[in-house]
């Protein structure tokens, strides 16, 4: 077998395999975003067409000791709330990156934040769902307890009033500041999981089983934006333009009780290949200066057999267009940059995307140390991302990584061979370097028992 590893700044890889017995040689080569794409990056990012560089510095910013972190919302002090699972807790943490618990609710999970009046928060939670009003320091009272079993989305209007997105039946309530929640809106879908708000003041809702954007007027009547193949809406960010960017996705299993974020699917296994096999492993890394630059039950897997996720944008006049797809990553969350670029979240190997420039085109930003990013915030010229499996939250620096790496998935002789030459393209900048790195084995998966790197 082969593991090709290959990257920073690095156009392509090119293996040449000369086989024994007469055989012709092989040739693979690493050079299109979707070849890399099936290794593994750290510190990288790749753009469409293909090319490695160091990526954006990805600091951990604090660890609350959760598995989850569901959602976040900015406080009125800049500080950022984190509700998590599976205790049901709200942590705050400051801008300095300091964390302590906030609220700790009787319920296991905190699905959903707003922000209220006063440095106050709302926190919904799941199961039995309800809704809780937490002061500036940290005193909850109940505000509202619907018969339904989860809350999944908050948002409030300018007149203060709380909406709230449910499940399992789908509705939305409207409640007022003196905790009277009514009807406002049934989707007809067994979740409302996200909700936003427009300029004009109208709701938008997302939904889950199946994946729909309505929109909503101050009456509480909906009209069918959007209509997805998808099992889930995760998030509605707006732009200033008036443009609704969706996060679709096939839906995220229940794993042992409450929803979470699925874990990394496990690839089929056949039968080992009763021939000696020998594997290439290239290792690239690069030193550079560094200096500034400008859950709701849902199918299983043996149902998701489309694509995993994809993002949609609705014009202001109702048109609307895919603009990315994936059948690897889940997007979970979306930001719109100052820019106009969009960074989306996903699963489950935590990466982070970017789709910039027009028509727009997609960059792998960075990757963080868990399987999904579960929302990005952006809060005061800072970024913010939040995980899950483990419950993390990260910076996103504006420097570049120091250093990064990249490992190719395994290439496979199938049979006794002489590894031949080793080639790639880059570009080295002053005070820069490309290091690669290769050994070989006679097994599937690399172990102790393959060769040292060399």
């Amino acid at each position: 077998m082969t593991h090709l590893q290959c990257g920073l700044v690095a156009l392509g890889l090119v293996v040449v395999a000369s086989l024994r017995g007469g055989a012709t040689p092989g040739f693979w080569q690493a050079a299109t975003q979707a070849d890399f794409l099936r290794g593994e990056l750290e510190s990288l990012s790749l753009d469409e067409h293909g090319r490695v560089m160091l990526g954006p510095r990805v600091e951990r910013v604090y660890d609350p000791g959760v598995p989850f972190i569901w959602t976040a919302v900015e406080g009125a002090e800049g500080d950022i709330f984190l509700g998590t699972g599976n205790d049901g807790r709200v942590f705050r943490v400051d801008r300095s990156g300091k964390g302590t618990v906030f609220f700790d609710s009787a319920e296991l999970e905190v699905h959903a934040l707003a922000a209220g009046p006063n440095g106050s928060i709302f926190a919904g939670t799941s199961p039995d769902g309800r809704i809780y009003k937490v002061d500036a320091k940290g005193t909850a009272t109940p505000f509202f307890d619907p018969d339904d079993k989860y809350i999944w989305s908050l948002v409030a209007d300018r007149d203060g009033a709380l909406f709230a997105g449910t499940g399992d039946k789908g509705v939305v309530y409207r409640i007022t500041p003196d905790g009277t929640g009514t009807k406002f809106f049934s989707t007809r879908t067994t979740h409302a999981l996200t909700l936003a708000l427009d300029g004009q003041g109208q709701l938008l809702v997302g939904t889950g089983s199946p994946g729909r954007v309505f929109r909503v007027d101050r009456n509480g009547k909906g009209f069918l934006a959007l209509d997805t193949p998808y099992q889930e809406i995760g998030a509605l960010r707006l732009s200033a333009r008036g443009e609704v960017f969706v996060a679709a996705q096939s839906g995220r299993p229940a794993q042992g009780g409450e929803d979470r974020p699925d874990a990394p699917a496990e690839p089929p296994r056949s039968a080992p290949i009763p021939t000696v096999s020998t594997e290439i492993t290239g290792f690239a890394v690069i030193d550079v200066p560094v200096a500034p630059q400008g859950a709701t039950p849902q199918p299983s897997r043996d149902d998701r057999r489309g694509p995993t996720g994809a993002v949609y944008r609705v014009t202001s006049d109702g048109l609307w267009d895919q603009i990315w797809s994936s059948r690897d990553d889940a997007p979970y969350d979306l930001a719109l940059e100052d820019d106009g670029s969009l960074l989306v979240a996903t699963g489950n190997r935590g990466k982070l995307y970017r789709l910039g420039g027009e028509p727009l085109r997609p960059t792998l930003l960075a990757r963080v140390s868990a399987e999904q990013t579960t929302m990005v915030q952006r809060s005061r010229g800072r970024t913010w991302l939040v995980t899950a499996n483990p419950g993390l939250v990260f910076s996103l620096s504006a420097d570049r990584a120091e250093r990064g790496s990249y490992e190719s998935d395994v290439r496979d002789a199938r049979t006794v061979a002489t590894w031949g030459a080793l080639s790639w393209r880059a570009a080295t900048p002053n005070g820069t370097k490309v290091e690669m790195f290769t050994r070989s084995g006679n097994t599937r998966a690399p172990d102790e028992a393959w060769s040292e790197w060399t």
